[in-house]
């Protein structure tokens, strides 16, 4: 869950890194973390990964404790093969899948989620040393995305007559697989020079008809798609964000929080990250309390 961090730093023992934060649950659990961006003036990011969640869960957050002012290190993206939060160009996930930029790109503040990417329709970012999940394998992929553009792609990989390309269109969003002409298309317009949330879950070992798409946290995949086999073909064409996987259509607008994970996603997954991520979401009530140790 993403935890915005209003209130400024003047309280922490360390306000030029929170290196004293730390969370727990309702039941006294230690929450693993990561800082995402951190303003030491203004709103901070925190990613934090809970035990549980529901309408009773809490999320505690502590900071000032002057004897315990260094961070700790967590791993909480298990499941994703690369994470990135487009604040720079590094992936969060264990696997270090950083990316690398074809023409001139840009990390940008004021995104959907502090920092993003804009893209300018003749450049965008590959992986280095990653090619994406191949086969028939499950996997799920979500960003957020903001554009005027009638139609173009946002993320893609593999090769031709066996990709996994993600893009839109003037129905809304899909995912080809450039095998006898597979889509899964969505409804729902992206290119009103909106904020998007967009998940594309395919639970593995079927066909492309299996393939669920979510906009802005509902699923909006039609029956009317062209169903296909999914066997992605990788070899040493690096994985694109913000072009087909070619890298010949090329995206113009901005990217945020796109991530590649072998786990398959449901609709409460993408209802809950839609709603937690959204700008002035609500989905967290704060309070806060002063503790004198």
């Amino acid at each position: 869950l993403l935890v915005r961090l209003n209130s400024g730093s003047s309280t922490f023992a360390d306000p030029v890194n929170g290196g004293d934060l730390r969370f727990q649950d309702e039941h006294n659990r230690e929450l693993a973390f990561e800082i995402d961006e951190w303003n030491a003036s203004g709103e901070s990011l925190v990613w934090v990964q809970t035990l549980e969640f529901s309408n009773q869960s809490e999320i505690r957050a502590f900071w000032g404790n002057d004897g315990n002012s260094t961070l700790p290190s967590y791993s909480l993206w298990n499941g994703y093969e690369a994470v990135w939060h487009l604040a720079d160009l590094l992936d969060s996930s264990t696997n270090n899948f950083n990316l690398s930029s074809s023409g001139s790109p840009m990390i940008v503040t004021g995104s959907s989620v502090g920092s993003g990417a804009y893209l300018d329709g003749s450049s965008y970012y590959m992986t280095s040393g990653y090619q994406g999940i191949d086969g028939n394998n499950s996997r799920s992929l979500s960003l957020w995305i903001k554009t005027s553009e009638a139609d173009s792609y946002s993320l893609g990989w593999g090769e031709t007559g066996n990709l996994w390309d993600l893009g839109w269109n003037a129905q809304g969003p899909f995912v080809e697989t450039g095998n006898g002409s597979g889509m899964r298309q969505g409804q729902g317009a992206l290119s009103d020079g909106q904020w998007h949330h967009l998940l594309v879950s395919y639970p593995g070992n079927s066909n492309l008809s299996s393939t669920g798409v979510f906009l802005d946290g509902e699923r909006v995949d039609l029956a009317s798609s062209v169903d296909g086999v999914v066997n992605t073909s990788t070899s040493n064409i690096p994985l694109k964000v913000g072009a087909s996987s070619s890298g010949a259509n090329k995206m113009t607008g901005w990217l945020d929080e796109v991530r590649v994970s072998t786990i398959p996603r449901d609709y409460a997954w993408a209802k809950y990250s839609y709603q937690n991520q959204k700008p002035g979401t609500s989905l967290l009530s704060p309070t806060l309390d002063y503790l004198i140790a």
